[in-house]
């Protein structure tokens, strides 16, 4: 643990991002940087090299709403009368 560097998490950083949509991307940055933040606390190593501006910043998209017509659309579809 006490080995990974700075640069080290930002190339990991930008790796990431590279397969995974951004909200993803951040919701794992945000856990390592949890996961280094206590090593620091419990003095397992001296600082956290989670370091990468933004990276802990990531909105979803977001999710289209079906309106009531779609949904009855979709019934009368699955079950016709």
């Amino acid at each position: 643990m006490g080995k990974v560097t700075p640069s080290e998490a930002r190339a990991w950083n930008a790796e990431l991002g590279t397969r995974l949509a951004p909200a993803t991307t951040a919701r794992i940055y945000r856990v390592l940087h949890a996961i280094f933040a206590t090593a620091v606390e419990d003095e397992i190593v001296w600082r956290n090299p989670c370091v990468v501006r933004g990276a802990a910043s990531g909105e979803s998209t977001e999710r289209p709403v079906a309106t009531i017509a779609e949904v009855d659309a979709l019934v009368e579809a699955m079950h016709p009368s």
